[in-house]
């Protein structure tokens, strides 16, 4: 779905569903702090921060010579809901989506590099519920179009922490399609959607 429409949906999603949030919009927690690092960037116009920041214009361009491959993102997710004070909060990510390009326009789209196959890794500090996913490692395979790019992630690799309500993400680019005119590799937007119900 175009970026556009993917937000009006969420937001929509997360005022009927009151114990899920997004990184686009996590207004149902009561507090939601999010920073991000990265291996490299371009400049300060294609800083790792763009990567979360809702907006289709811009974008994590990494900085290094060549394509990219390895190159990373972390993202770290800081969570609290007034919740957790009367039960048991599991706080999990149930979906994750990229835009794996700089989607800017169709121009800057075609001209870099897009991501084609993406390791995400996502940490989920103890206690946990089950006990066995403390690290869950997924590879995406991702179409090259200028779309919101969904992923369901499997119910037995969901991973509910109890306290803090704390989720590390990694993203490293392995493969791309190539651009036409700059070798630099870009994402303008990672999702993550969860609960944080008891």
């Amino acid at each position: 779905m175009i970026f556009r429409d993917f937000v009006k949906y969420d937001l929509e999603f997360m005022k009927k569903y009151r114990s899920n949030w997004s990184t686009i919009h996590p207004f149902n927690l009561d507090e939601f702090k999010i920073s991000i690092n990265s291996s490299s960037t371009l400049g300060k116009s294609y800083k790792g921060s763009n990567i979360c920041d809702g907006k289709i214009e811009t974008a994590w361009v990494e900085g290094v010579k060549g394509d990219g491959i390895g190159e990373w993102v972390k993202i770290s997710i800081n969570a609290y809901s007034s919740l957790a004070q009367y039960t048991t909060t599991p706080f999990f990510i149930y979906r994750i989506g990229v835009v794996p390009g700089y989607a800017k326009s169709m121009k800057t789209w075609i001209e870099n590099n897009r991501v084609k196959k993406l390791l995400v890794i996502i940490h989920s500090p103890p206690p946990l519920a089950p006990h066995e996913h403390e690290w869950v490692v997924l590879r995406l395979n991702l179409k090259d179009e200028m779309k919101v790019q969904l992923f369901d992630i499997p119910n037995d690799k969901q991973v509910g922490n109890l306290e803090p309500m704390v989720k590390e993400i990694w993203l490293k680019i392995e493969e791309v399609y190539k651009g036409t005119k700059y070798d630099d590799t870009c994402i303008s937007e990672f999702i993550a959607i969860g609960g944080f119900s008891s």
